[in-house]
């Protein structure tokens, strides 16, 4: 039995999904972010196990709410 435990970046998430289901690789993804409803369509649509849960813990939310804030705030500084 192979099972992916996979905590990487948002913008990763649906194509390491996509991966795991033309795969049939059964994973857990705990990155916060991605796009969520790709994601579960392709779990949806495979032949595999898969356990979704983001790490939204109240200072991984804290943080995201302040880099959305300061982007808004001082735009191009973190492009």
């Amino acid at each position: 039995i192979l099972i992916a435990i996979d905590y990487t970046v948002p913008n990763a998430c649906l194509q390491n999904a996509e991966l795991y289901a033309r795969h049939g690789i059964s994973f857990v993804m705990g990155t916060t972010g991605g796009d969520r409803l790709a994601i579960d369509a392709t779990v949806e649509n495979g032949s595999h196990l898969a356990v979704i849960a983001p790490n939204m813990g109240k200072q991984i939310v804290a943080l995201q709410a302040a880099i959305e804030n300061a982007a808004k705030q001082f735009p191009g500084a973190f492009a």
